[in-house]
């Protein structure tokens, strides 16, 4: 029984990070310049906006849509 637990527990430790949401975003700063991040930016955080869509999954996807979104 110890052995089954275990090896289910290094399979979900192992393939937890694969579901991770990984992503570009686009947030505006306090001087009101738009730059895309890897990491959102956090619910407490005031003085950055986030705008756009709510991820990007590639980076070129997110610089086309920030010449849109941010002029």
């Amino acid at each position: 029984m110890y052995k089954y637990v275990l090896a289910t527990a290094l399979i979900v430790g192992c393939t937890l990070p694969a579901f991770a949401e990984k992503g570009f975003y686009i947030v505006r700063g306090p001087d009101k310049k738009c730059t895309v991040v890897e990491t959102a930016p956090s619910a407490t955080e005031t003085t950055v906006t986030r705008v756009g869509k709510n991820v990007y999954v590639t980076r070129e996807e997110a610089d086309q849509d920030m010449a849109v979104v941010c002029k």
